[in-house]
């Protein structure tokens, strides 16, 4: 990976927007009232939409789950207590894992934020935003991964990926955990430092690991990186807002 490549996906993920949930709103609110009212306290709206339980008829929940572009007050979205004349509270949107749905096109493994592909809509597959869809909740569904008679989001369709189960460590007869190799005298200096790439500094550890951190000891462009980040660590801590940290880290790659 080049060195632009690496620097872009981190400015990306620097940038990304910060996601919130709303609680407190009555269930009918529309959530472009709730994207005026933000925008008129000078916040970027970059989505949002309202939560809903993960059954088959999809109920929808007073929760509003919204996406913030960072800006130079983007930390004050946390202190917002009241919202359409109504007490609300302002929490972390926490992932409980599983596989990431579009909520533009449907599909699986990406988020709607980026998505290019054509809109398609959750509850009748028609090409349009879910927004908009004209029907009506007593329409039977239909899914546009499977065309079965569900919604795109319903976890029992058949098409909706299964997560690998997690693999049970290995025991021994005794019931103690047991390591697949030991490291002895291993730290992040050791592996990015180039003098040291020719020194043994892992013990029973398999080949293919030991060739993939002597490739990274071996990585100029990476190294400049981590050299480049580790220069700015005390500026990113001391600045007071998010604008502040991403103009210091655009800065140190002449962005």
């Amino acid at each position: 990976m080049k060195r632009t490549s690496l620097t872009t996906l981190l400015c990306l993920k620097i940038l990304r927007p910060v996601k919130i949930v709303i609680r407190g709103l009555p269930i009918d609110t529309n959530p472009e009232q709730i994207k005026s009212e933000l925008t008129a306290m000078n916040y970027q709206i970059a989505n949002i939409y309202q939560l809903k339980k993960r059954d088959q008829d999809r109920t929808p929940m007073p929760l509003f789950q919204v996406q913030l572009h960072p800006t130079e007050n983007i930390e004050t979205i946390w202190d917002l207590d009241s919202l359409l004349y109504m007490r609300i509270k302002v929490e972390k949107y926490n992932i409980t894992g599983g596989i990431a749905q579009c909520h533009r096109c449907q599909k699986f493994g990406h988020s709607s934020i980026n998505c290019r592909l054509t809109a398609r809509c959750v509850k009748c597959a028609g090409e349009h935003l879910t927004s908009e869809c004209p029907t009506q909740r007593t329409d039977a569904p239909l899914c546009v991964n499977c065309n079965g008679k569900h919604p795109a989001s319903y976890r029992g369709c058949p098409n909706f990926p299964k997560l690998n189960q997690t693999k049970t460590p290995t025991t021994t007869t005794n019931n103690t955990f047991q390591p697949k190799y030991t490291q002895s005298n291993l730290s992040f200096a050791n592996v990015v430092n180039q003098n040291t790439t020719n020194t043994p500094i892992i013990n029973n550890t398999p080949n293919s690991t030991l060739n993939s951190l002597q490739e990274l000891a071996q990585d100029n462009e990476l190294l400049l990186i981590l050299q480049i980040l580790h220069k700015i660590a005390p500026q990113i801590k001391q600045a007071t807002s998010m604008q502040q940290k991403m103009l210091i880290v655009l800065n140190a790659f002449n962005m």
